[in-house]
């Protein structure tokens, strides 16, 4: 090993290509080698006119429950419209599809402290000394830990808690569970009593095990949930894991209808059918 004697420094007032290359390369190597950088994944969201030109964007990246904005850019005469807003908006809703709970980003405050501000953000930390008067925060949201209504509908489902679910649904709520009429919960049940039909019956067959969501995605007043299940046929004691897709659509902040689309032919040969 060289000691620091038989080292040369040198400092510049531009960065050598050559030697930043090196260095960028082996701080990406030592990186690599203490954590799983291959699970920070790329996130993005893009504005276009009707055109088809961009105008404005969101970049940044996922690691985990973290998420960090590193650019938001709107054209400068599509600003004071509310794109920026939106932008971040959409860009956090697909980070929450990963199960993303902590938004951060650094800004000047010459850029849009004030519209992260009116997003919930708040500063943790503050850099003055920048010239002439600027400063530099780190603005982070968290989103509230508390169960969501989807969160409250899956697990009154895996309980078959009749009490929970009607508190989760409209009067005029539409269940369609999609499949083969030999399946008995399969088809339309309507309202709270027909939920309710729905999950006594569901309950005489079945056992659900476990529900894993693994992608959700949302637009106006429609969520898509894709999730793995596991569940038990009572009768047969025959174990079925399977993806499945539901839809829901919400009215007055409660869910107004859900679709179930399911592989109904592994249900039905559980079934003995």
């Amino acid at each position: 090993m060289q000691s620091q004697l038989d080292i040369n420094f040198t400092t510049h007032d531009t960065v050598p290509p050559e030697a930043a290359e090196i260095i960028d390369t082996g701080l990406g190597d030592s990186n690599s080698a203490a954590a799983p950088l291959e699970n920070v994944k790329p996130i993005a969201c893009v504005a276009h006119s009707k055109s088809g030109e961009v105008v404005g964007g969101a970049i940044g990246r996922t690691w985990g429950t973290c998420c960090e904005l590193q650019q938001l850019w709107v054209s400068p005469k599509h600003r004071r419209q509310g794109i920026g807003a939106r932008l971040v908006k959409d860009f956090e809703q697909r980070a929450v599809t990963r199960g993303c709970k902590t938004f951060y980003l650094e800004t000047f405050s010459f850029q849009a402290p004030a519209l992260y501000r009116s997003l919930g953000y708040e500063v943790k930390v503050g850099l003055s000394g920048f010239e002439p008067n600027i400063e530099k925060y780190t603005m982070v949201r968290s989103i509230d830990s508390q169960p969501t209504l989807l969160d409250r509908f899956y697990a009154a489902l895996k309980a078959l808690s009749t009490t929970d679910l009607s508190a989760c649904v409209t009067d005029d709520f539409v269940l369609d569970w999609q499949g083969s009429p030999a399946i008995p919960w399969a088809g339309q049940w309507k309202g709270v009593d027909g939920l309710l039909a729905f999950v006594a019956t569901l309950n005489q067959h079945l056992e659900i095990l476990s529900v894993q969501r693994l992608h959700q995605l949302e637009q106006d007043a429609v969520t898509v949930v894709v999730l793995k299940g596991h569940w038990r046929i009572k009768k047969t004691g025959i174990e079925i894991q399977a993806k499945a897709a539901n839809l829901f659509t919400f009215a007055d902040n409660k869910i107004q209808s859900y679709t179930v689309m399911n592989n109904t032919t592994a249900f039905a040969e559980a079934l003995g059918k």
